[in-house]
């Protein structure tokens, strides 16, 4: 690389990069990972900026395979709140990201990566896909790019969401691939409104990988419907909500026996007018807003065993108490044998959903993580039940 100058981040960076390249191997060939583009990728020198669509939390590896140097990602802090995720975390020069909340020291981080002539990267979805559809741009990236005045080069990732997608608990064995496309200058970005620069990224990241299935199926090795109920919440048999359940290739409504099949290629196959997790997603999010208001004004909505961990942001949270989550239309509640701790929903901020699943918030200047006992259920519903109460109080 020209022009590099050996900066301690830069020469940690030159240290680490061979060792974790060599063990990130090993996750390439699992799941038979493939980079097109890559005269792109290697026409650039630091500093630039990677922009990716997120289509799971292996994401930063299938993109690091194919870069020159350690890339510096922005990332959650959540993934700082042990010790051993702390060292990691340093050791990759991770910038740590609060979601959901207003962060300067994250800005601060990028615009000194920048000045120590490194790769950035950032996934502007700001959270990975529930559907494997590209989420809008997170508001501010397109000042943030035309910001840095750096080359940007966008990439779409293929096969990550069904091979390894957010409602997994466990990826299986399908291709994954990483296409590098033509960089743009900053002086493309600068002669645009933002408008028009987000216009234009939301256009290069846009990716649908039921439309990409079609054209060109790729097969999946593996349990194709396990943990299917953590994005796909509703029945559309019988209209309840947090009822189906998976197993291998099926996924089954426990109150009207409705049973879906997953063929090889992740498609969907039963009584019903979907043949995708987007087309579902799409009718259970215009659905159950209507469903929500109807339901009886003082019965808690959403009820699970849950343990609730508290503590200061970029720490690790400490168990506080277990019992039974509920929520209601003006706040949640944790009952536990030695009381009740009950959250308003209107002090609630921050709100996000962290790997395995686990809702977090902020009351306050202090963190709360919702762990739920069973890996089925959906922090997906909870999360969007969340938003809509708020937004419609």
């Amino acid at each position: 690389m020209r022009g590099l100058r050996l900066t301690s981040s830069s020469l940690r960076a030159s240290l680490i990069f061979p060792v974790l390249k060599t063990l990130g191997r090993g996750i390439g060939w699992f799941f038979h990972l493939s980079g097109e583009g890559l005269e792109n990728l290697s026409a650039l020198d630091p500093p630039f900026l990677i922009l990716a669509n997120h289509a799971s939390n292996l994401d930063p590896v299938f993109v690091n395979l194919f870069a020159p140097s350690l890339i510096r990602f922005v990332a959650s802090d959540s993934l700082i709140r042990t010790p051993l995720s702390h060292m990691l975390f340093a050791l990759m020069d991770i910038i740590p990201i609060t979601k959901q909340v207003a962060d300067t020291g994250t800005l601060r981080g990028i615009f000194q990566a920048r000045r120590d002539r490194r790769i950035i990267s950032l996934f502007p979805e700001g959270h990975a896909t529930w559907d494997g559809t590209t989420l809008p741009l997170t508001p501010g990236t397109a000042r943030l790019v035309q910001a840095l005045r750096v080359p940007v080069i966008t990439a779409t990732i293929r096969g990550a969401f069904l091979a390894a997608g957010r409602w997994r608990r466990r990826a299986v064995r399908g291709p994954v691939s990483v296409q590098f496309h033509t960089p743009l200058s900053p002086d493309d970005l600068t002669t645009l409104s933002p408008p028009a620069v987000e216009d234009l990224l939301a256009s290069r990241l846009a990716h649908d990988e039921w439309e990409a299935q079609k054209q060109e199926p790729l097969p999946l090795l593996g349990p194709r419907a396990e943990y299917l109920e953590r994005t796909l919440f509703l029945c559309p048999s019988c209209l309840s909500h947090g009822t189906l359940r998976s197993s291998l290739h099926t996924l089954s409504c426990t109150v009207c026996g409705l049973a879906i099949q997953v063929d090889p290629f992740g498609f969907l196959h039963g009584p019903i007018p979907f043949t995708t997790m987007k087309e579902w997603n799409t009718w259970q999010r215009g659905t159950y807003p209507s469903l929500l208001s109807s339901l009886p004004e003082h019965s808690p909505i959403l009820s699970a065993p849950a343990s609730l961990l508290t503590g200061p942001l970029r720490t690790r949270p400490r168990l506080l108490s277990s019992g039974t989550l509920s929520l209601h239309r003006t706040h949640l509640r944790l009952t536990t044998p030695s009381g009740n701790h009950t959250f308003p929903l209107d002090r609630i901020r921050g709100l996000n959903i962290q790997k395995h699943e686990r809702l977090e918030f902020l009351l306050g200047p202090t963190l709360h993580r919702i762990a739920f006992h069973d890996p089925r259920t959906s922090a997906y519903l909870w999360y969007f039940s969340l938003h809509l109460l708020k937004e419609h109080p």
